[in-house]
């Protein structure tokens, strides 16, 4: 029991606490709209304004966390406001918004997602099927046939997902989702569609209902008429029709302007594909008397079964059309070849791009004209892997088209060519075209060929967009040596803050190792300049920060050395730890706060010893930092200190100090507390320390929570109960911090009783899946009837399995069913 008294010791503090101090009221919200605002109302006031004026880069983060904002409604703003800079959103958000509880704010993720392009396809597929929430599959079939429309390539695991999704709809499409559906059935592309109804599972069935919704071509009735033996129903009517529609048709199927014989026999279309497969043979002789038998067969009969190939074949036999194609130079059928390839990933285009290698230029650039208009970019892209550099001339003339992803396509073909005369093209286009995202492809060509670089980047970081700036910043700096130096500094100061970070990662990527520049660079920086570019040094280039902060930390110039402990902050060496503890003994009172400063963001377990004498310092500054940097270090003995200065002289050293306390997280702490907390003759000293210290004790005792045993859960939620209370906790999930409303969640669980089942009831829809799942587990250990319907609602429509899941062993445990019509 001896041990048990000594581990209290940390916990005790070296001066009796003050009695805490009654909270002063909160200061009255600021009439204007802000997105930092605790009203919701002015939250969603801000982000209209925002949506008015525009996204600027400064407000995309704030933008992005509200993402997470308890209400709906701004929630929804917030996507709708991002959607305006897509391209700045990261991958994590999108996923999170996807997964909403509520639909309306779901159905605006998806226009989010769409407006980034191609890259969120495998989020967005299984949504066409997603009839539970109808908002959120309206907006995904509304979108997604564009979507795939657009890229260049339908990837194998997003095509998997669209067919599975569409196959495990508990019925076929509605007269709503229909159209549609036919619209997907053209954008994924009939002959991959066709090539899936040999997949042995659910994807079958979702191609089929796919290609019911299309178009009823003759090569899609012959396809569908082959399932006649299917072993699901549904498949096997759609067969019986498809078969029936062939009978009832008087002309003969697979007629076309090139084909207007009878449709190839089954006998007749093996024997070709047979053929055809023989001219990859190993053997040259067999190869021969494969091209001689095709060559006895009617050059209309060898066209039809490959343009049919082209369309509805796997790929072995589309790639075995294609070299037939070659080897006949069967080059009607040109742009068949051109869109299948169009269809397929970069690896299995070889055998296309050999077959349209032998068409003549001229006839191959008017394939262009021939394709969808969506598709031309990459039909460009496949021209010029299929002929190389004598392409070029003839689509320099698309550098006019009104699509930029046309003009992009032919000045990326063009940067890959390394041709110096497309330099003067890539000029002409930095200085003349609309587009920034051309402009700034421009520069990515000149940089390529590295022709006039010094010209080119002038010209850029004068252009208006900060798109342009960034690239050419990134492009053009490397290839320039000293010579970017004055671009560097001009762009660490861009009001744009793309442009500022290129600059910042040029920089502190340079192998050159001039530290005196880099110092200078710092130095010009306004402070929150210097904190973003510290913080990119600080994951790439620590080794420079250290030796910097190690040259100037004992300079005469105190600015110099204040400047210097902020690179110590950043740098993570154990040397910078000392210089900087070194400095908490230097005259200067900025400088000494610098120092505390640093040992905050270096969180060194060793520091605390000198941040706690710090707290003795007889200037407030110093005081201040110091405590700021203890309440971030996870260290047993910094309790005692920051209670400590809870009875500061200074007014504002015990406001810091109480912020602090509010906020302060040790996971060391909650579990020597919680140990002694389970120890009934220890308990009463723990428990007269956190009533001291009054309800800024609220975050330590949540960490209890998330630290210790069950045994003590009844016990802190005693003390939450009588320190802090239901009411303080529930005002704080209306927080704009997820965090913060999670913790607030597992305070109120703890605490229990009636007050707390409303509010858990109202946390099942926060956006923020953990929170829902925690509040859905409570609710099921408290036991009160009056959560059983929201219970139902999250079991029925909560998108995430783990939530529906937990809800449903929560009904098991009321007692309830989902279906149960007593539920209220």
């Amino acid at each position: 029991m001896a041990s048990s008294e000594a581990e209290m010791v940390p916990i005790e503090t070296e001066a009796a606490a003050p009695e805490a101090e009654p909270e002063s009221e909160p200061e009255p919200e600021p009439a204007e709209a802000s997105l930092n605002a605790r009203d919701p109302e002015q939250r969603r006031l801000a982000l209209r304004e925002l949506a008015e004026r525009g996204l600027g880069d400064g407000e995309l983060e704030q933008v992005v966390g509200l993402v997470l904002d308890p209400d709906q409604q701004v929630r929804r703003l917030a996507l709708g406001v991002l959607s305006t800079r897509a391209d700045r959103v990261d991958d994590a958000t999108i996923r999170q918004a996807l997964m909403d509880p509520a639909d309306q704010v779901r159905a605006t993720a998806v226009r989010l997602a769409a407006e980034r392009g191609s890259r969120d396809l495998v989020l967005l597929a299984p949504l066409v099927a997603a009839r539970r929430w109808p908002l959120t599959q309206a907006a995904a079939l509304d979108l997604l046939p564009e979507l795939l429309a657009s890229t260049s390539t339908l990837g194998e695991t997003e095509l998997d997902l669209l067919l599975t999704s569409i196959g495990e709809m508990d019925s076929p499409p509605t007269m709503e989702e229909g159209p549609s559906i036919a619209r997907l059935s053209r954008a994924a592309g009939i002959s991959r569609l066709v090539g899936s109804l040999s997949l042995p599972d659910v994807r079958r069935l979702g191609a089929v209902r796919i290609l019911v919704e299309g178009e009823e071509a003759p090569e899609i009735l012959r396809a569908l008429a082959t399932l006649v033996s299917d072993p699901l129903d549904e498949i096997r009517e759609v067969a019986e029709v498809a078969a029936d529609a062939i009978g009832r048709t008087d002309d003969p199927i697979g007629g076309s302007e090139f084909f207007e014989d009878a449709p190839l026999a089954p006998a007749e279309a093996e024997r070709i594909a047979s053929l055809a497969r023989s001219l990859r043979d190993a053997d040259e002789a067999v190869r021969h008397l494969a091209r001689s038998g095709l060559g006895g067969v009617e050059r209309n009969r060898v066209l039809a079964w490959a343009r049919e190939a082209m369309h509805t074949g796997d790929l072995d036999t589309a790639s075995a059309a294609a070299e037939t194609v070659g080897a006949l130079r069967l080059y009607e059928i040109g742009v068949d070849i051109l869109n299948r390839a169009i269809e397929l990933p970069l690896e299995a285009r070889e055998p296309f791009l050999k077959a349209l290698a032998r068409v003549r230029l001229e006839d191959l650039v008017g394939l262009l004209g021939q394709v969808d208009e969506s598709r031309k970019p990459e039909a460009i892209r496949v021209l010029w892997n299929s002929s190389g550099p004598p392409v070029l001339p003839h689509l320099r003339a698309h550098l006019d088209d009104p699509s930029i992803p046309v003009r992009m396509a032919v000045l990326e073909v063009m940067g890959e060519s390394g041709d110096p005369s497309c330099v003067d093209v890539a000029r002409f286009v930095l200085e003349t075209d609309q587009s920034p995202p051309l402009r700034a492809a421009a520069v990515r060509v000149i940089a390529l060929a590295n022709i006039d670089a010094s010209a080119a980047m002038t010209r850029a970081m004068g252009d208006a967009d900060p798109i342009v700036r960034a690239a050419a910043l990134e492009e053009l700096t490397p290839g320039l040596g000293r010579e970017a130096d004055p671009f560097l500094l001009r762009g660490l100061s861009d009001g744009d803050e793309p442009v500022r970070r290129a600059a910042m990662n040029q920089l502190a990527s340079r192998e050159d190792n001039d530290h005196e520049f880099v110092w200078s660079a710092f130095r010009q920086c306004r402070p929150e300049e210097r904190n973003e570019l510290g913080s990119v040094f600080s994951y790439s280039n620590q080794a420079a920060l250290t030796e910097l902060a190690l040259m100037h930390y004992g300079s005469p110039d105190q600015e110099e050395r204040v400047l210097a402990l902020e690179l110590a902050g950043w740098s993570r060496s154990q040397a910078c730890l000392e210089a900087s503890i070194q400095s908490l003994q230097d005259p200067v009172p900025a400088v000494r706060a610098a120092a505390a400063a640093a040992l905050g963001r270096l969180r060194d377990t060793s520091a605390v010893r000198a941040l706690g004498n710090a707290i003795e310092d007889p200037f407030p500054e110093v005081r201040v930092e110091a405590v700021r940097a203890l309440g971030v270090i996870d260290d047993e003995a910094v309790l005692g200190f920051l209670v400590a200065a809870l009875q500061d002289a200074d007014g504002g050293v015990r406001t810091v100090a109480s912020e602090v306390l509010t906020q302060w997280s040790s996971p060391a702490v909650a579990k020597r507390l919680a140990g002694v907390l389970a120890v009934p003759n220890l308990r009463g000293a723990a428990t007269e320390l956190l009533k001291k210290i009054g309800p800024s004790s609220q975050e330590l005792l949540i960490d209890v929570l998330l630290h210790g045993s069950a045994e003590v859960v009844p016990i802190v939620g005693g003390l939450l109960g009588d320190i802090v209370g239901v009411d303080r906790l529930a005002g704080r999930l209306g927080s704009t911090e997820a965090d913060t409303r999670l913790r607030a969640v597992e305070g109120i669980g703890a605490i229990g009783g009636p007050e707390a089942i409303d509010a858990l009831i109202g946390v099942l829809s926060d956006p923020d899946e953990r929170i829902r799942l925690r509040a859905t587990r409570f609710l099921a250990a408290l036991g009160d009837p009056r959560g059983a319907q929201a219970i139902v609602d999250a079991a029925l429509n909560d998108p995430v399995p783990e939530i529906v899941a937990a809800a449903e062993e929560a009904l098991i445990r009321l007692g309830v069913r989902s279906g149960d019509p007593q539920v209220a």
